[in-house]
């Protein structure tokens, strides 16, 4: 389906080579003995100029009301990213911190500033080589990967969590961490667990 602006440059563009049309032939002497068909051509070119002008208001107007419901969604969205009580964290494909919301910040205490542009495995405990992988080979049409990981924040002691990474678009992560009190295990952690060893098992 053409788009508005499309058929109104299309419009646009015919009224226009009329036009050329008409000149060359009011050059040529050829209207003078045809007056009727000049006022003809005319009302027609009038026309189409008059429609093409009104799909582009109508284009302008569909754009900016889709500009609109996507900054509400976007400030919605951030909303959310900033007041939700789960540490968040938008990373690069490298690990990069690229942004974190008050949870986050607040669990690695550390500030904002701080972290942006960090290397995010820096609060890795151990298997840093096996994060950064799992990380690295997220698709974004994948469910997202979680994963056991303990967390070092800056001038505390340990705490361990698992992590639910999900590819946001090609170059950026979204990366959530759940804490694991008292041995709690995330149920969808168990299941990928189980499904796994089910894989690797021998068959008989």
């Amino acid at each position: 389906m053409e788009t508005p602006e499309r058929q109104a440059r299309e419009r646009i563009g015919s009224a226009l080579n009329r036009v050329a049309l008409l000149e060359r032939a009011v050059e040529g002497g050829e209207i003078k003995t045809n007056l009727q068909r000049l006022s003809v051509e005319m009302r027609r070119i009038s026309s189409d100029l008059e429609r093409a002008l009104v799909q582009v208001d109508d284009a302008d107007a569909s754009r900016r009301e889709m500009q609109a419901v996507g900054e509400a969604a976007q400030r919605r969205a951030t909303l959310v990213f900033r007041l939700s009580p789960t540490p968040c964290f938008i990373l690069d494909r490298t690990g990069k911190v690229l942004d974190a919301n008050p949870a986050a910040v607040r669990t690695v205490n550390t500030s904002l500033r701080y972290l942006v542009g960090r290397d995010f495995h820096v609060f890795v405990c151990s298997e840093r080589l096996r994060f950064l992988s799992q990380l690295q080979s997220l698709d974004a049409e994948q469910t997202p990967a979680e994963w056991p990981v303990t967390i070092r924040p800056r001038e505390r002691g340990t705490r361990q969590f698992h992590f639910s990474a999900l590819a946001e678009s090609e170059n950026r992560i979204i990366l959530m961490l759940f804490p694991q009190e008292d041995g709690a295990v995330n149920p969808a952690l168990l299941e990928a667990q189980k499904a796994s060893q089910a894989a690797s098992a021998p068959l008989d």
